[in-house]
């Protein structure tokens, strides 16, 4: 049995600019999208910018079991620590479960990110 389904460790390529300088609207879909790219990039910077801009910390993908922020960044394993600390101290949700019935919690034990497992229980 399969206990968690990855969508891949291939890194995708940064985007430069959260925003560019024009007088440019940009649209909640398109700061959630660029939060899930930078979740999964590890990119520390453009999601503080991001969430400051009105990002969905808890935005949910529908084509990916509903994951979140946190799960992508988790999903890139140890290098991403940091970026799943900063979001789940900036509101991520640790009781949510994905799609596929998966919790935060689970998924941190699976691969004894013992940082982790103890934010999320210090926020439940």
């Amino acid at each position: 049995m399969v206990l968690f389904n990855f969508i891949g460790k291939k890194k995708q390529k940064q985007e430069s600019n959260v925003v560019d300088n024009r007088d440019e609207k940009i649209s909640q879909q398109q700061l959630d999208d660029k939060l899930i790219n930078a979740s999964k990039t590890g990119d520390l910077e453009q999601i503080k910018e991001l969430l400051k801009l009105g990002a969905n910390v808890n935005y949910k993908v529908p084509e990916y079991a509903k994951r979140t922020p946190l799960f992508f960044a988790l999903e890139q394993g140890n290098e991403h620590l940091e970026v799943a600390e900063y979001l789940i101290k900036n509101g991520a949700d640790v009781s949510y479960r994905k799609g596929d019935g998966i919790s935060i919690l689970e998924f941190a034990e699976h691969f004894n990110y013992t940082n982790i497992i103890k934010l999320i229980k210090e926020k439940m």
